[in-house]
């Protein structure tokens, strides 16, 4: 089949005051679509996406906040186009309410990579990386970091960092409350070609040491990951937003180290 085809459904959204921000997410389209959400058009995308071939097979996300409303259900209209013989939403779709921005709370310098002078410090252990503050790609606010892996390391780096490829955006010395628990929060993106791991540290922790989070992509969306309970040993954290093993493109944005509130007896 070459042409139109409509896809219409209705979907709910409970106010969150902690989440107000309202994203709808496409795991792929193909080929060409328009949606509309209660009437007003939120996206028009044409195939090829962007020059690119492999758009019908590709995430991606649209920003809903002003058009999604709480009291009643709401209305999805989706126009396809393909002229490729098979073609339609063949991936999931899906709702996701987000906070507006960092934590007040948060006790990470400059968890946006906003200031001019950021704490944040580089570093590469293998591998050919290009670091980036990244203005056309941010989740909010204006900036992201970006990290890029060009190229691997050679056979003898790989043999003296047990990886291939490793490179990093990090702070150290952050300070904390002693034995308090607090919990890491932060979004994560990579690139559709991403072949790496994702690897996110606290260090420091009383009894873990190093408390590590490891993705292997997200296939061009952004992500929210948290790491729970972890607890100083004296009164600072380090935090390390390592890219590892192989090529590929990530970004970072949203960096908070938030205090977690006391369990009531």
């Amino acid at each position: 089949y070459n042409g139109v085809a409509w896809y219409r459904t209705t979907f709910g959204v409970e106010r969150d005051p902690a989440k107000p921000r309202v994203r709808l997410l496409f795991g792929a389209v193909d080929e060409a679509c328009v949606v509309w959400v209660n009437g007003a058009k939120v996206l028009e995308r044409p195939y090829p996406y962007n020059g690119d071939a492999d758009s019908w097979k590709k995430a991606f996300e649209v920003d809903i906040t002003d058009q999604v409303r709480y009291d009643r259900p709401n209305f999805l209209v989706v126009r396809v186009e393909d002229n490729a013989g098979a073609g339609g939403i063949w991936r999931p779709v899906w709702v996701q309410q987000l906070a507006t921005g960092i934590s007040s709370n948060s006790v990470l310098p400059d968890g946006g990579f906003e200031e001019p002078e950021t704490p944040w410090k580089q570093h590469v252990m293998c591998g050919e990386f290009a670091f980036a503050l990244d203005r056309e790609h941010p989740h909010t606010g204006a900036v992201c970091a970006r990290l890029q892996c060009n190229r691997v390391g050679t056979p003898e780096d790989e043999q003296k960092q047990r990886t291939k490829a490793w490179a990093r955006w990090y702070q150290t010395g952050i300070p904390v409350g002693q034995g308090k628990p607090y919990r890491l929060h932060l979004w994560v993106r990579t690139s559709d070609d991403f072949k790496g791991t994702l690897a996110l540290w606290v260090t420091g922790d009383a009894t873990r040491g190093t408390v590590a989070t490891n993705l292997f992509g997200t296939e061009g969306l952004w992500r929210e990951v948290t790491a729970t309970g972890i607890v100083p040993k004296g009164g600072e954290l380090s935090v390390y937003l390592n890219v590892r093993d192989g090529t590929g493109t990530a970004w970072f944005d949203e960096v908070e180290l938030v205090p977690e509130p006391k369990e009531e007896p």
